[in-house]
């Protein structure tokens, strides 16, 4: 028996479960290469038996009293988005008149710095449509600034720098814009406010989004 004829026949016996005739079993048991081969096959055979007895059973049918609820579900998720973004434009209508007055007021608690920070000093780039606001305030060991932008696209990663009078660049804090048409944030930074000319959001690729310069 050549070792063609063995594989074949050994292939066919797997396949159908039917018992090994004593020559092929004589040939396999002296033939390394034949022996390798189908140890291979005999791996597969009982993987496509696993799947046999395996089958998953196909689904039952919905109950339709779940699919009225589950469309009930969303229509009240779709009502409350509704309301969430309502809010997040009025916030935002807010906040843009405040800037064009030119005052905006954030009103927070650190322990070292006073209770509100006026943002006194507005800027606007044509190009990226970002309109910021910004506030310092002198603290101990530094500036807090707090900084409000309107117009920045969702998801981008913000970066609040100032800049001193020698071009020297500091950031103050990194945030990931969210899906709320304004964002206001408050940091620290180890510079003296009287050193402060300018501030800058810039994006992750270190893109200027909008420049503040303060007077």
């Amino acid at each position: 028996m050549t070792c063609i004829e063995a594989r074949e026949a050994a292939s066919a016996a797997l396949l159908s479960g039917d018992a090994w005739p004593p020559d092929l079993r004589r040939h396999v048991d002296g033939c390394s290469g034949c022996a390798s081969e189908l140890d291979g096959l005999s791996d597969v055979v009982e993987l496509l038996a696993l799947g046999r007895t395996n089958v998953v059973p196909p689904p039952e049918a919905p109950d339709p009293a779940l699919l009225d609820r589950l469309l009930a579900a969303a229509a009240q998720c779709r009502v409350h988005r509704r309301r969430q973004v309502a809010l997040a434009v009025a916030a935002a209508v807010v906040l843009v008149i405040a800037l064009g007055a030119g005052t905006v007021a954030l009103v927070h608690h650190p322990a070292n710095s006073p209770a509100v920070v006026a943002l006194d000093h507005t800027g606007h780039d044509a190009s990226t449509g970002v309109t910021g606001a910004v506030g310092l305030s002198a603290v101990a060991g530094g500036t807090q600034v707090a900084f409000s932008a309107v117009g920045v696209a969702p998801r981008t990663v913000c970066t609040l720098q100032v800049v001193t009078g020698d071009g020297v660049r500091h950031e103050v804090l990194t945030w990931t814009a969210g899906y709320a048409s304004a964002a206001r944030v408050t940091g620290t930074v180890d510079v003296p406010v009287t050193a402060i000319v300018r501030a800058e959001l810039v994006d992750a690729d270190g893109h200027l989004l909008v420049p503040v310069a303060v007077t």
